[in-house]
């Protein structure tokens, strides 16, 4: 089986519905290292980590640093040690470097797409789209596609700019029609965007 590329982890891992498991401390939403690792597991089981040195601060402040791996591709992530008020922790004790090594590691995990939404501020939203469902549109977007879209992320945006709402959290009977609509015949005409388009997807009643 051929390794899976930083757009295909994007795609898998920022549809996995985060929600029920975000606990709040100190008034901010997190996501515990050990459900993280374990929706990553879920998806990608042959996923690794590591932590790099401790970059010590001339104020006596730290900072922490965690590499998850993925098939041979990689995110990084950096974090201060912070206190519950997400402030620097001056001369932390082994205890604090400890807690800021977990929550940078979620973070790193972030990177690629699980529980990115938590970094964004606001509400973390359940999906509603079927991963299934997103994953026919992409493939669409990709076989068909690629003269009007860069990528899945560009295509995103288009969805958001004409419904109003994120891909991922359009119903599933919406995302449907926009699969439909992605394989009719005079959508996939790409000779006829952008010049009428809107008038195609306005016939889809995509906004219904």
């Amino acid at each position: 089986m051929k390794n899976v590329n930083y757009l295909e982890i994007w795609k898998k891992l920022s549809l996995v519905p985060v929600s029920e498991y975000i606990e709040t401390k100190g008034g901010f939403d997190y996501l515990s290292w050990s459900r993280a690792w374990a929706l990553l597991q879920e998806s990608f089981p042959q996923a690794t980590y590591e932590f790099g040195e401790i970059v010590w601060l001339p104020d006596g402040s730290a900072e922490v640093h965690c590499t998850i791996t993925i098939e041979g591709c990689q995110r990084s992530a950096f974090l201060a040690v912070m206190d519950f008020r997400n402030k620097a922790i001056v001369n932390p004790t082994a205890k604090d470097i400890g807690d800021a090594k977990q929550r940078c590691f979620v973070k790193a995990i972030a990177m690629f797409g699980l529980g990115f939404s938590l970094y964004l501020g606001g509400e973390v939203a359940e999906p509603s789209i079927s991963a299934g469902t997103a994953e026919e549109i992409a493939k669409l977007i990709e076989a068909d596609y690629q003269e009007i879209f860069l990528g899945w992320v560009d295509f995103k945006r288009f969805i958001a700019s004409y419904t109003g709402s994120e891909l991922e959290n359009l119903t599933e009977e919406r995302a449907k029609k926009i699969l439909t609509w992605l394989g009719m015949e005079k959508t996939r005409d790409l000779s006829t965007w952008p010049t009428n388009i809107m008038k195609s997807l306005n016939e889809a009643r995509l906004n219904d």
